[in-house]
């Protein structure tokens, strides 16, 4: 009795190490989720980045034509073309400071506002968040969640938090290290501003990859459920393009 209990002990151990073994860490899901994007020094060596698309409504309506762009170390601008083409839109940081700007191109009446330290921050964490392909955010923390499901798939889930105050919540699929979406939510509210971000097709950059699309989905307040509010179309990525450094700064009159 006593040899059998001893065999059903070390049994006991020997799968609870396998088992331990077996749960990878943060860092290890992030190492073969960005192999999956790109070798290590081609993410290592993007200085800047700059996405070209359309948005649209949940019906296919064009809302904007858009642009982001970001650039080491810190800088990041969006751009927008609404209202049919009439009304330009545009939030930018050059890392120290922050402004948003909107043109009506038809009357060139303009509004130019200059954005707080907060804003400043969040922008940061944008920049972070793209041009980071993954990596532990600087200044923040990377925990590991646990397992779960998103679209369908088995998914690892980890959190990333940044220091500006945003939080992202990755899936990435078990089987093939991809990500499948993400929730992002600002630690600073309650977290009823929630979206839901997934990827769809993918695009091959100087040997990266990107999504084709993001398709959005806004939380409901209520009832906690993802609704699908729209997506972006991506027409066109650039690596490492020349973007001037005044793209970023504040705007002159």
């Amino acid at each position: 009795m006593r040899l059998l209990l001893a065999l059903l002990t070390i049994g006991s151990v020997l799968v609870n190490v396998v088992s331990a073994e077996a749960a990878p860490t943060a860092q290890e899901i992030v190492t073969q989720a960005r192999a999956k994007l790109g070798v290590e020094n081609k993410l290592n060596a993007v200085k800047s980045l700059t996405f070209e698309g359309k948005s649209y409504t949940v019906d296919g309506k064009e809302i904007a034509v858009v642009q982001l762009q970001y650039k080491a170390p810190g800088k990041r601008r969006e751009y927008g073309l609404i209202n049919g083409g009439n009304i330009e839109t545009i939030k930018g940081t050059d890392g120290l400071e922050a402004f948003e700007k909107a043109v009506n191109l038809s009357t060139k009446e303009q509004q130019v506002r200059a954005l707080g330290n907060a804003e400043v921050a969040v922008f940061t964490d944008y920049y972070y968040i793209d041009m980071g392909f993954f990596a532990a955010p600087p200044r923040g923390k990377l925990t590991y969640v646990g397992e779960g499901k998103q679209q369908g798939k088995d998914c690892y889930i980890l959190d990333y938090q940044y220091a500006g105050g945003l939080v992202l919540r990755r899936y990435f699929d078990k089987s093939t290290s991809l990500l499948i979406a993400h929730e992002m939510w600002s630690s600073k509210t309650d977290g009823s501003n929630k979206v839901l971000v997934v990827e769809e097709g993918e695009i091959v950059e100087a040997g990266i990859r990107f999504p084709k699309r993001t398709v959005i989905y806004e939380q409901d307040k209520d009832t906690k459920e993802y609704k699908r509010a729209g997506y972006v179309d991506y027409s066109k990525i650039v690596v490492n393009d020349n973007i001037p450094d005044s793209a970023f700064a504040f705007p002159m009159p």
